[in-house]
């Protein structure tokens, strides 16, 4: 009975230490480079927050995000994974409210949770990631409705709307259940533009090709030749000749480590890096941007 006291005993001293040490060595970083998300800053205390149990709530994820050597942890955790053997061919799942890093947008906690709040499943397959798809039919509506309104407020612009399929499109046949269909997504979206739009459909040019021609292995975006075939889709709309990509001058950039890799931390990503290809045109080209209130 002694023995067990004197157990509880040092392990609360050992909990107070570590508490006490923290305090003094804790971070007050506000984005997480290795996890790609913003993190929680010491949050303000009044007693409108005690009370609604923000105050508690923020605390705890702020004492979580800013602890002592929390990336060096992290780290530290992700080589005793590949130290056991851990399969490439897993799924991760992590909940998040703005899933890219990023500054300030003036939302609540409360605002981000409840409108960004959603599950989203990373599958790394062999050398590569996939991201699953969250379908929001508000947020086509609401994305349609914008193209409509400026495209009927400028009857004088040629409007055209190009929308991006994700690496979802292609992702293996055994994960389709974790996901949505970004195919199902566009075509939905279709029906909601304006006749005044010009829609370009990219999908149909995508089809049949093999993921990793199209996206880079270790980031959500499209790569250089998936970028071309939207080129070709918008030269297909006007009517006009596409130039052969074998004709354009190209910039490689090797050892590019995305997204994908800063969601997950997955050896098998940082161990294969992807290539970026650009592409220059043939003669000079001038573009104007507009920005808009």
């Amino acid at each position: 009975m002694r023995l067990e006291k004197i157990k509880s005993i040092a392990f609360v001293m050992v909990l107070v230490m570590v508490g006490l040490f923290n305090l003094g060595l804790h971070t007050n970083n506000t984005v997480s480079i290795s996890e790609n998300r913003n993190l929680q800053t010491a949050p303000e205390l009044s007693i409108e927050g005690f009370f609604r149990g923000n105050l508690t709530s923020k605390m705890d994820a702020f004492v979580s995000d800013q602890f002592m050597f929390r990336e060096d942890m992290i780290k530290v955790a992700n080589a005793f994974q590949k130290l056991r053997g851990f399969s490439s061919d897993v799924i991760m799942e992590t909940v998040i409210g703005d899933n890219m890093a990023g500054g300030n947008t003036g939302e609540t906690d409360e605002d981000v949770n409840n409108s960004q709040g959603i599950q989203i499943n990373y599958f790394v397959y062999e050398d590569r990631a996939f991201r699953s798809f969250k379908k929001n039919e508000n947020a086509e509506i609401s994305y349609a409705k914008a193209i409509n309104d400026f495209a009927l407020d400028n009857p004088e612009v040629s409007v055209f709307s190009l929308v991006a399929p994700t690496q979802a499109a292609f992702i293996p046949e055994k994960y389709e259940k974790y996901t949505d269909s970004p195919v199902q997504s566009i075509e939905r979206l279709k029906a909601y533009f304006d006749p005044k739009v010009s829609f370009l459909d990219v999908m149909p040019l995508m089809l049949g090709s093999d993921p990793s021609d199209l996206f880079f292995r270790t980031d959500h975006h499209w790569n250089g030749p998936g970028a071309y075939l939207g080129y070709v889709a918008f030269c297909e709309s006007k009517g006009i000749e596409p130039i052969p990509l074998e004709r354009l001058g190209e910039i490689k950039v090797e050892g590019f480590v995305g997204s994908f890799y800063n969601m997950t931390n997955n050896d098998v990503l940082k161990d294969n890096p992807d290539t970026i290809y650009a592409y220059t045109p043939l003669y000079p080209v001038t573009m104007t941007r507009t920005y808009m209130e």
